[in-house]
């Protein structure tokens, strides 16, 4: 019987020889010797031998990422501003910083300057002059009636004079002049012209410095008077206050000496009490914690005006 034939001619392949297989590289294939090493000079360090890259010597920043939009940050809450501190004693390190007057954001607002801590100061002019005009116009009124008016003079003059005594009220009440000398005399103050049958709100409010003027309830003179009325409301028992039965008195006064200072700190206690019935119990009793600037005519003036 014939042998077969290899298909392409030729000898039998060479069997492959086992020694190949346990070889670390293949025959054929040139085999690597590693370089020699210098030997370290002494004195001299070696250079740092590259791993097969190359470090870059600056590696670029990295991207920052893109600024909010003042509309899009997050709510943050803050407590209240006390104008004249310094940001390390007015701010918590995880509240914003107001706008300062220039509008800028990031620093704090600080009023140590007299002319920035008050707005207004007080004054005569500036606590009179509404109801000054009010009697002017009262007044004018009159004497219009009496000449060129049909109406009886005995009428025109007890009408005209009851309007004039009315209209007077908040001046004879405010006829003491408020001084403050001391912040606890600005408390006593403030509070005090609360305690009429018809409070007088201008005088409070003249009363109040800068930050005063400007909280969460209110920031204008005509929200400071609502919110005081609705106040009132709300310690009579819900019942409408006017004429006014509730007194507001100042007592447990503990400040630091305010001697040469533009700000100055103090807790007291506002008893709520009603009007003529000093042996009553009080009402309520609000432990108050309060700052007080000084203003450009050296007196004290209030920095909060909420109870």
């Amino acid at each position: 019987m014939a042998k077969s034939q290899p298909p392409h001619g030729g000898d039998d392949p060479e069997i492959a020889d086992a020694a190949d297989l346990l070889r670390d590289t293949p025959a054929g294939w040139a085999k690597s010797t590693p370089k020699p090493q210098a030997r370290p000079t002494p004195g001299v360090e070696p250079e740092a031998e590259s791993e097969g890259y190359e470090l870059a010597e600056h590696e670029p920043p990295a991207p920052k990422p893109a600024p909010l939009p003042f509309d899009d940050e997050p709510p943050r809450t803050r407590t209240r501003a006390r104008p004249g501190r310094e940001a390390a004693e007015d701010f918590e390190d995880d509240e914003p910083r107001d706008r300062d007057r220039d509008g800028d954001r990031g620093r704090p607002t600080t009023l140590y300057d007299p002319d920035e801590a008050v707005e207004e100061v007080w004054s005569r002019r500036a606590e009179w002059w509404p109801s000054l005009l009010a009697l002017a116009a009262v007044a004018l009124v009159m004497w219009l009636c009496l000449f060129f008016a049909p109406i009886p003079t005995a009428l025109v003059l007890v009408v005209g004079l009851v309007a004039l005594a009315l209209l007077s009220y908040p001046i004879v009440i405010t006829l003491e002049r408020p001084v403050r000398i001391t912040p606890e005399q600005a408390a006593r103050d403030y509070y005090g012209a609360l305690s009429h049958m018809f409070p007088h709100y201008r005088r409070m409010w003249l009363l109040l410095s800068a930050g005063g003027r400007h909280s969460s309830r209110f920031d204008s003179f005509p929200e400071f008077k609502s919110y005081w009325k609705n106040r009132l409301m709300l310690l009579n028992g819900g019942k409408p206050a006017w004429p006014n039965s509730l007194g507001f008195e100042v007592g447990d006064y503990k400040g630091e000496k305010s001697g040469g200072k533009a700000v100055a700190e103090a807790k007291y206690t506002v008893r709520v009490v009603r009007l003529g019935k000093a042996d009553a119990p009080p009402i309520d009793s609000v432990r108050v914690s309060a700052t007080f600037v000084r203003g450009p005519d050296n007196m004290w003036y209030l920095d909060e005006g909420t109870l």
